[in-house]
């Protein structure tokens, strides 16, 4: 009975715990103190008097490093939302948004407040209110956001006083601060048009001689909210989800260095001109001629070796077996480049920032193609020999004479032409990447018909070869000569893996390729031991190439920095400021892998002359390095219509930025320079 009444006393205690912890946790009060944020409620007023207006505000105090929801959240997110309890016949107003900030979350966007977040609304008292005491109650909810998103609330309650006096709080001077800090309405309005994805906004005349700014939408998805904003003479051109200018929207204005924010009205255009952008017709010429010049490009000349091989082999082939070898090469060509395009798309639809190029990013392909190439080069000179059984690796893929070695010598061939970009293919592609589906496959097409041309026009016309000697001993040695390209271009890509991943990855790479060289060489052997040093070699031989990927892909990987010694890296906000003080701008997107882009920067950007020049203007030297995938860097091709590197841009103190060609010669570079 004694044991009996212990346990109930217990469990009556518990109860009472229990029921005091949650009625303590439930009560509303002034202050609510969650995991990541301290939320007070404020009044401006202690006691008011019938008919008049005060201010509440919810302040939410905000964990370093985490951040709350504007009004507009962005890309993602959700705006803080607070729902009154209040004495009958009493009114309150909206939220007051102060001015937010933009914040990046790898490719999104947000509208957010970080560190503390003010939330002030106007209360109004009716004429027929009793003198008295009233209870105010507020629910408030809102997202806490870093890598992770949690929700929080909080209940509140706040009494004020409504007699004949009017008296100020202790947070009276708080809450008007924030007041005077609130975005200004405008009286005018802006005007905007969209054409291909492309949004051209004309800001209010009231706000004078913008330098710098971004526009934000305060409701809906009227622009792309991670896209950087190009803009000059109060016009701003974004990137944009909408098909055409059909609603009016509102819009806030932030100029940070003008310590400005203003909202307005945006309306529909019809006299607001946008850039020309080029036609369907001439994006297909334009890609038939860039992909034709591509074929001089040195990215494809280790590959179109072995085409040259195979043509010196069948100097003298007839019209039919000449045209069915040039077909399989062209299917292989336009195929590849069918695939990409259908990638690139697939991955802009799930919100991926990427470009031309987009696979010379990844370490990991990097070095799958050094060492295809590699090996391809080991079959070349002879020193080893695949057989029928390893053919899958790739050599003979594209070392033989037949139908499959031509189709997959285009493959191979499409697959090392894009760290180039030639002439012409920039605007094409650039036109493609703000079409449909279907107009980006044509044009990516073209540009694969346009590479494969040249042969296809010698199967058309097999005469051209007949001024080529005729096969001989010779043959065997332009064999063995053919490898050396395909050794360059391996070392290269290695270089390049080493830009992405730094020296251990390289390590690792090299030792893949003396793995698969031995195992190139013992795998011939038929004695019944050498199936299992085969399958050992094998295994051994993944055990490197495993690391190097998990080091190419591994966040500790430390980049090696390639910035030049008098350069600055590409930044958004380091661009806009520069902009802002009227500073000149050489600006250098670039990247390891991009054959085109070192040859420009060491024959017309990195000489004496340029460098000289940039020192006496004071020219700020700018390298965007895209070498790695980089959402920002890609935003700034996405805004001069590129989709791929090299991009060398003048911005000039005051004026518009100037595109530079795709290939550069220090006269050009010098010229524009001097222009100011």
């Amino acid at each position: 009975m004694k044991r009996f009444s212990v346990a109930l006393t217990g469990a009556l205690l518990c109860l009472l715990l229990m029921a005091v912890f949650f009625g303590a946790a439930t009560e509303a009060s002034p202050v609510v103190r969650n995991k990541l944020t301290t939320a007070s409620l404020l009044l401006d007023r202690s006691s008011v008097k019938p008919g008049e207006k005060f201010w509440a505000m919810m302040m939410l105090e905000i964990k370093p490093g985490w951040h709350t929801y504007w009004q507009n959240p962005g890309d993602s997110g959700m705006a803080t939302h607070m729902n009154w309890k209040l004495p009958e016949n009493w009114q309150a107003s909206s939220i007051y948004w102060p001015t937010p900030k933009r914040i990046y979350t790898g490719t999104l966007a947000s509208y957010a407040y970080q560190d503390i977040a003010f939330h002030p609304v106007s209360i109004t008292v009716p004429q027929t209110a009793a003198n008295g005491k009233y209870t105010l109650k507020l629910d408030g909810e809102w997202l806490v956001c870093h890598e992770i998103c949690i929700p929080e609330f909080g209940s509140f309650t706040a009494d004020i006083t409504v007699g004949n006096s009017n008296r100020r709080t202790d947070n009276a001077e708080l809450i008007d601060s924030v007041l005077d800090d609130l975005p200004k309405g405008l009286a005018s309005k802006g005007s905007y048009t969209v054409h291909t994805g492309l949004m051209r906004i004309k800001l209010p005349q009231e706000i004078a001689n913008p330098t710098g700014g971004i526009l934000m939408p305060l409701d809906g998805i009227i622009l792309d909210h991670a896209a950087m904003q190009k803009w000059q003479d109060g016009v701003i051109e974004v990137k944009t989800p909408l098909t055409a200018a059909t609603k009016n929207w509102r819009a806030l204005w932030v100029d940070e260095a003008a310590k400005q924010a203003v909202q307005f009205e945006v309306t529909p255009s019809t006299t607001l001109a946008l850039p020309e952008h080029p036609g369907l017709w001439r994006a297909l010429f334009f890609a038939l001629l860039g992909g034709l010049i591509l074929n001089a490009m040195p990215c494809v000349f280790p590959v179109l070796s072995l085409k040259a091989l195979a043509l010196a082999k069948k100097a003298h082939l007839q019209r039919r077996e000449a045209l069915m070898l040039a077909g399989a090469y062209s299917f292989g060509v336009i195929l590849s480049f069918l695939a990409m395009a259908g990638v690139l798309v697939a991955l802009r639809h799930a919100g991926e920032q990427i470009g031309w190029g987009y696979h010379m990013q990844s370490p990991v392909f990097v070095l799958s193609l050094a060492l295809l190439l590699f090996v391809v080069g080991l079959s070349l000179s002879g020193l080893v020999h695949i057989s029928s059984r390893f053919s899958g690796f790739g050599g003979r893929l594209t070392s033989g004479q037949g139908l499959r070695a031509s189709f997959f010598t285009g493959v191979l061939a499409t697959l090392v032409a894009t760290p180039c970009t030639a002439p012409f293919m920039a605007p094409a592609i650039g036109y493609a990447l703000l079409q449909s589906t279907p107009v980006v496959l044509l044009i990516f097409g073209v540009l694969g018909l346009g590479l494969a041309l040249p042969y296809l026009l010698i199967g058309l016309f097999p005469a051209m070869l007949h001024v080529l000697p005729k096969p001989g001993a010779w043959m065997d040695r332009f064999k063995q000569f053919l490898a050396f390209p395909m050794y360059a271009s391996s070392l290269w890509l290695l270089w390049v893996l080493a830009q992405q991943a730094g020296p251990a990855a390289l390590g690792m790479g090299m030792l893949s390729m003396l793995t698969l060289v031995f195992l190139c060489w013992c795998w011939p052997l038929t004695a019944a031991w050498h199936k299992a040093l085969r399958i050992g070699l094998l295994l051994l031989g993944l055990c490197p190439l495993a690391a190097s990927l998990v080091l190419a892909n591994g966040a500790e990987v430390q980049r090696q920095n390639t910035q030049a010694m008098d350069s600055v890296p590409y930044s958004e906000e380091t661009l806009r400021s520069l902009r802002t003080q009227e500073k000149p701008v050489l600006l250098d997107a670039t990247a390891a892998w991009c054959i085109t882009c070192k040859v420009n920067e060491r024959v017309a950007i990195k000489t004496p002359a340029v460098q000289a020049l940039l020192k006496e203007k004071h020219i700020t030297f700018m390298v965007a390095d895209w070498t790695n995938q980089d959402p920002a860097i890609t935003r700034l091709l996405q805004e001069f219509g590129r989709s791929g590197v090299p991009m060398v841009v003048f911005y000039p103190p005051k004026g518009d930025p100037k595109l530079l060609p795709e290939i550069l010669t220090e006269s050009i570079v010098l010229g524009e320079l001097d222009s100011f």
